[in-house]
C-alpha cells in the first residue's frame, strides 16, 4: 500500500514568482485606487520588470469550478481595457500590505449573510425568500457602504464558487444577494483558514486534499489497475440499483498494458499518460436524460450531480483530478503555443514538480489517479448503501 500523509491546503501554496508578482500588483492597485487595474497597466508594469504578463497570468493555477487567484474579465472595448480581478484566494496570497485585511472584511460579509440565511425558518408549503442588499450587509460588519467598497466586495464574491450565486445588480452601486436557492452553510466560518478549507473541499481535486506521496514512495502498476477494477465492480453494484446496467467498462487490455510499462523517458511518459487518459475516456457512462454534455468526464459529472444532488461534491472533485490527468495527455499530444504553460498548470494542480524526471512525473500521475479512483469508489459505495437502505425502508 502507498504511504500517504496529510498535506497543507494546496490552494494556499505559493504560485510561481511571476504569477505572484501579477497577483500582488493587482492587490496593490485595488487598495490604492479602489478599482481593479486594466490589462494595459498590468502588461506595461510587469513588462518594465522584465516579466511576461501573459505567461504570468497563465502560470496561475486554475482549480475546479474555474477558481483561480486572479481572473481577466473582458471589457466593453478592446482587450487593453480588460480588468484584472482577484478572488478571496488572490487577496490572501498576494504579497501586499492590507490585502489580507480586505479578504477578512469580505469574509465578515459572507459570514453575516450565512447567519441571516440560517435564521430563516423554512416552511413546508411556502417559499421563504432570502434576499439581502450589499449596503445593508456592509453596514452590519462595519464597512462603509460607499460605491467603491460595494463594487469591490461584489466583484470578489461573484468569483467565489458556491458563494457568489444569486448576486444581481440594482440601481446605482448597490446589489442584491438572493440566497433563496442555495445554502451558505459551508462558508459560515470566521477565519480565512476555515474558509479556504471549505473552498478546498469544493474546488481542489480529491486526491490532493487527502493524499501525497511520502519521499521515496512508489505506486505500482498493479495498484493502478486494481484501483480501476475495484471502482468498476462498485459502479456495477450501484448501477444495478438504478437500472441494472453497469456504468463503466474498463477491460481494454492493450491500454492497460501500456500503463503498466516502466517509464524512464519523456516519450515513455507520453505513451503511458495518453493510454491512461484514453482508458478513462473509454468508460461507458450512462447519459443523463435531459442533460446534453459531451466527453466522458462531463457525462460522469452530470450523472453524479443529477442522481445524487447535494451529495456528490467529493465524487465530482475526484473526477476533476482525473480531468487534470487528461489535460496532461492533451498537452503532450497537441502542438500549441501554450503547451508548456498548460502542462505546468496540470502538473502543479496534481502536486507534481514540473522540473522532475519523467519517472517521477509518471509516479505522481499514478498516485493522483489511484487517489481519485479510490475516492470515487468510496463515494459510489456510499451511494449504493444509501439506496439499498432506502429500498429496504420502503419495502418495510
Amino acid at each position: 500500500m502507498t504511504d500517504v500523509a496529510a498535506v497543507p491546503n494546496p490552494l494556499l501554496e505559493q504560485p510561481p514568482e511571476d504569477a505572484l508578482a501579477l497577483v500582488s500588483l493587482v492587490a496593490e492597485t485595488v487598495i490604492a485606487e479602489k478599482a481593479w487595474p486594466i490589462w494595459q497597466y498590468v502588461d506595461l508594469t510587469l513588462g518594465q520588470r522584465d516579466m511576461d504578463p501573459q505567461a504570468a497570468l497563465q502560470g496561475i493555477t486554475v482549480w475546479g469550478n474555474h477558481y483561480a487567484a486572479a481572473r481577466r474579465i473582458r471589457g466593453e472595448g478592446d482587450d487593453l481595457g480588460d480588468k484584472l480581478r482577484l478572488t478571496m484566494l488572490g487577496l490572501q496570497i498576494a504579497d501586499c500590505e492590507g490585502s489580507t485585511d480586505h479578504a477578512n472584511g469580505i469574509l465578515k460579509v459572507i459570514a453575516a449573510a450565512a447567519k441571516r440565511q440560517a435564521a430563516v425558518r423554512p416552511s413546508p408549503v411556502d417559499v421563504q425568500r432570502v434576499v439581502l442588499t450589499g449596503a445593508d450587509l456592509l453596514t452590519e460588519v462595519g464597512i462603509e457602504p460607499n460605491d467603491s467598497n460595494l463594487a469591490l466586495v461584489r466583484d470578489v464574491i461573484q468569483l467565489e464558487p458556491g458563494v457568489g450565486a444569486g448576486l444581481s445588480f440594482t440601481v446605482g452601486s448597490d446589489w442584491q444577494w438572493d440566497l433563496s436557492r442555495f445554502n451558505l452553510r459551508r462558508f459560515a466560518v470566521t477565519t480565512l483558514e476555515d474558509y479556504f478549507a471549505a473552498m478546498g473541499e469544493l474546488v481542489v481535486p480529491a486526491g490532493l486534499q487527502a493524499f501525497k506521496l511520502q519521499e521515496g514512495s512508489v505506486v505500482s502498476a498493479e495498484q493502478l489497475t486494481r484501483a480501476f477494477d475495484d471502482l468498476n465492480e462498485t459502479w456495477k453494484v450501484a448501477a444495478r440499483l438504478s437500472g441494472g446496467k453497469p456504468i463503466l467498462r474498463v477491460t481494454q487490455a492493450t491500454l492497460i498494458e501500456k500503463i503498466t510499462r516502466d517509464v524512464s523517458t519523456t516519450a515513455g511518459f507520453q505513451i503511458a499518460v495518453t493510454a491512461l487518459a484514453e482508458l478513462i475516456a473509454r468508460w461507458q457512462v450512462r447519459r443523463t436524460e435531459g442533460v446534453d454534455v459531451s466527453q466522458t468526464l462531463n457525462t460522469l459529472v452530470a450523472l453524479l450531480t443529477v442522481e445524487y444532488p447535494g451529495r456528490a461534491d467529493r465524487a465530482v472533485a475526484a473526477v476533476e483530478q482525473l480531468r487534470l490527468i487528461v489535460s496532461i495527455r492533451n498537452t503532450e499530444t497537441h502542438d500549441r503555443a501554450d503547451i508548456l504553460t498548460q502542462q505546468r498548470q496540470a502538473l502543479h494542480g496534481l502536486g507534481i514538480p514540473v522540473n522532475a524526471t519523467a519517472w517521477d512525473w509518471w509516479n505522481g500521475v499514478k498516485s493522483a489517479a489511484v487517489a481519485a479512483l479510490r475516492v470515487l469508489r468510496e463515494e459510489v459505495a456510499g451511494f449504493a448503501d444509501a439506496d439499498d437502505a432506502n429500498a429496504d425502508s420502503s419495502a418495510g
